[in-house]
């Protein structure tokens, strides 16, 4: 919640030079809280409750890296159930990527965030803590636009090239691990 209220109303640049406003979404009432905390497999943390009742995303330009945030969930078919049965995702770059945290039901906390990448197919470890997530989101929307989610979005997401020496599927399954 910190994080949100002393970044509220920042100026936020992108390469171009166009300047926007953070802006918040609006927060959940009491209702509207309940309802989303029985849709999750887990009681919701104190400090995002609080977060929640505060504001439910942010919108503003983050860059080439991040299109949208919301921390009820975004509504653009994350899917991969099968990975994440109770996943929430709370970010996208709008070209099929996303952030999302893995909870499950002795979770006690909004972590770990992963990136969903669909091409090339990987999950790859984001942080630990949705505070970091959120303040590695802020670090796009002013120059020198470096943070790690632009990292694992950019960079990370190549690991087919960049890191010959993982092991392939068929590896992995013949190792016994």
């Amino acid at each position: 919640l910190e994080i949100v209220k002393q970044a509220e109303g920042m100026s936020l640049r992108d390469r171009k030079g166009k300047v926007t406003k953070l802006e918040l979404l609006p927060p959940l009432g009491e209702a509207e809280l309940r309802t989303f905390e029985s849709g999750l497999p887990c009681p919701l943390p104190q400090d995002i409750r609080e977060l929640l009742t505060y504001c439910s995303g942010l919108t503003g330009e983050f860059g080439d890296t991040v299109a949208a945030v919301s921390f009820t969930g975004l509504d653009d078919g994350f899917g991969l159930e099968e990975l994440f049965p109770h996943c929430l995702s709370v970010a996208h770059d709008g070209a099929g990527n996303f952030w999302v945290l893995d909870l499950v039901s002795d979770s006690t906390s909004w972590a770990p965030v992963f990136y969903a990448c669909h091409d090339p197919p990987l999950i790859l470890f984001q942080t630990d803590s949705f505070e970091h997530f959120l303040s590695e989101l802020l670090k796009l929307g002013n120059p020198p636009w470096e943070s790690e989610l632009k990292y694992v979005h950019e960079d990370e997401a190549d690991i087919w090239r960049t890191n010959p020496g993982m092991l392939t599927h068929e590896q992995c399954l013949a190792s016994g691990d």
